[in-house]
């Protein structure tokens, strides 16, 4: 439960992160991802849960591991 905590922690950072990303950086028109809101956000909120998820190790993981070690 506490790794799914991280994870959803990690997609609300990356949120924040893509529409920051869009407002103060972001293209006007022809950029696909980073011209939309939406899309920026979006995107952001996915790259931060998958860069969260590389690093907590979730229960069902760390009990397979522990098994195939005895």
């Amino acid at each position: 439960m506490k790794a799914l905590h991280f994870k959803l922690i990690g997609a609300l950072v990356g949120l924040l992160a893509g529409f920051t990303y869009y407002y103060f950086v972001g293209c006007t028109g022809s950029c696909t991802i980073w011209s939309n809101p939406y899309i920026s956000s979006g995107y952001g909120s996915l790259l931060g849960y998958l860069a969260v998820s590389m690093f907590v190790e979730s229960k069902r993981e760390s009990s397979n591991n522990e098994s195939s070690q005895r």
